[in-house]
């Protein structure tokens, strides 16, 4: 065989493997991230803000578009997307633990929480890493990073002064097993509604009372059809940036790098925000908002709840309880 068509081989080859690797290449570069909030809600700013952060850090090779508003669905569609490689990343609430992370159910445990500060540390401490891990092993979901979105308070088209307000009051709750276990305890009728359709469901009176932090209840115009806000401030809302396994196996190791820092630097960011418009989302709430701020008086609400753990989790759920309160 002559040298000429040794090279002529040796080219055509070699461009076949530059195509593959382009081919590849192009697939890794345009990445789609899948959220349910508004845009304009802190999460929406979250996950914009994390595909700048991207960009930057790839020099423009690697672009994420995102996909908000529960546009290819809610958060359970978005992590059986994750588990199916149809979507490569997603920013979701912690309703995750309660579809797929039972052994560390109390985490998302209402009224638990001192305050976000304490929230974090659990979600990045040992607690965390072990549910990472969790999720990982049982499900192929991959936590990179945990953020704090805000404080859920509740709202509602009347008044709730105290824990005898709350029977019989027509709520919405996300289909999260520990929240309806406490939440139940106080007779409130609980009402599933998908957070895509809350809004229609307060306006039409489906729902009469609903939970979430203050600046979601801004973004998604919740104020628009609800008079009344209870400060319960019951959960530090968490959540959690996820890669789908399909797109971290695929990815070059500085790509992969590069996305993992900036989804968490993207929490911090975000979990900054969130602790410093908290106070002043609900002061717009009650003004500009046109809300009315209602004291809550939850006194007995504790031996309410005294059996949850337990009940939900059998000898191990008082274990995790303890441990969750006594991280500082």
């Amino acid at each position: 065989m002559s040298k000429r068509i040794l090279r002529r081989m040796a080219i055509l080859v070699g461009a076949a493997m530059l195509g593959a690797v382009a081919a590849q290449s192009a697939m890794a570069d345009n990445l789609k991230l899948a959220h349910q909030f508004a845009p304009a809600s802190l999460p929406g700013l979250s996950a914009t803000h994390f595909a700048e952060l991207v960009k930057e850090k790839t020099a423009g090779a690697t672009t994420i578009t995102v996909i908000p508003g529960g546009a290819l669905g809610d958060e359970a569609a978005n992590l059986q997307q994750l588990q199916n490689g149809s979507i490569d990343l997603a920013l979701t609430g912690d309703l995750v633990i309660s579809s797929y992370g039972k052994s560390y159910l109390l985490m998302t445990l209402p009224f638990l929480y001192r305050n976000p500060e304490q929230a974090l540390h659990v979600y990045n401490g040992a607690l965390g890493q072990e549910l990472a891990a969790y999720l990982y092993d049982h499900e192929k979901l991959r936590v990179v990073a945990w953020q704090y979105a805000g404080t859920r308070v509740l709202t509602s088209s009347r008044p709730v002064r105290s824990l005898a307000d709350l029977k019989g009051l027509k709520m919405r709750l996300p289909g999260n097993v520990p929240w309806v276990a406490a939440w139940g305890k106080t007779g409130v009728a609980i009402t599933p509604v998908a957070f895509t359709e809350l809004q229609l469901a307060l306006q039409t009176g489906t729902v009469a009372a609903q939970e979430n932090p203050p600046n979601f209840i801004i973004a998604n115009k919740f104020y628009e059809v609800q008079k009344y806000l209870m400060p319960t401030n019951h959960y530090p809302q968490m959540q959690s940036f996820f890669i789908a396994d399909a797109t971290y196996a695929t990815l070059p190791p500085a790509e992969r790098t590069a996305i993992e820092a900036a989804m968490r630097e993207t929490a911090a960011w975000t979990s900054q925000k969130a602790m410093a418009a908290q106070q002043e989302d609900i002061d717009w709430l009650t003004s500009k908002g046109g809300m009315t701020l209602v004291p809550i008086d939850l006194a007995g609400l504790p031996e309410l709840l005294v059996n949850v753990p337990a009940e939900l989790m059998g000898p191990a759920g008082p274990v995790l309880y303890e441990r969750i309160k006594a991280v500082q």
